[in-house]
């Protein structure tokens, strides 16, 4: 019997490595790997055109998938991507923000309200503060929220003059490990 035939796309990952360059084959598959950057790529094709058999997949966008009935992916508890995402919380080292609670009625900006990396801050700021985020855009989602004053905005971190820009450290007693 010939070996099932499936397309696997995920970012280039040190820990993915061995299974995409071949060195570990699945048993009975022709795993045809391709890496695509950045992962929003992936998924926008995936969501869109269905185009590979397994793909990696942003939790947000298959919560939101979920959210409108769309159950054509089955979610499987693997993360290519880890990170420890208190280091994507960058404070301006004037504002007198010295930890997570100073946040609190802070305008805090994101990139993108479905970005997955950005599901995972609300929480922590959430967890860090006992408080949960708040918006000031009008979607469903963003009414859901409702401490810190998050605003959506378009910037890179390359373009932050880094002698006024820090990341806020990880809180004493934080259950969550790197």
């Amino acid at each position: 019997m010939a070996n099932l035939q499936l397309t696997f796309a995920c970012q280039d990952y040190d820990h993915t490595r061995a299974l995409t360059d071949g060195t570990v084959a699945p048993e009975g598959v022709d795993l045809k790997c391709v890496h695509i950057s950045p992962p929003s790529q992936i998924f926008l094709r995936m969501l869109n055109d269905e185009e590979f058999d397994i793909s990696e997949m942003s939790l947000s966008n298959y919560l939101i998938a979920l959210g409108h009935d769309d159950k054509r992916f089955i979610a499987l508890p693997v993360f290519p991507s880890r990170v420890f995402r208190h280091s994507y919380i960058w404070i301006n080292t004037n504002s007198g923000i010295k930890k997570p609670p100073d946040l609190k009625g802070k305008c805090v900006g994101i990139a993108d309200y479905s970005m997955t990396a950005l599901l995972f801050v609300r929480g922590l700021l959430q967890h860090d503060t006992a408080s949960p985020p708040r918006t000031s855009t009008g979607s469903a989602a963003a009414r859901s929220m409702s401490r810190f004053n998050i605003r959506p905005v378009f910037a890179s971190t390359a373009l932050l003059p880094t002698k006024h820009w820090t990341t806020c450290s990880k809180p004493e007693n934080s259950t969550l490990s790197r």
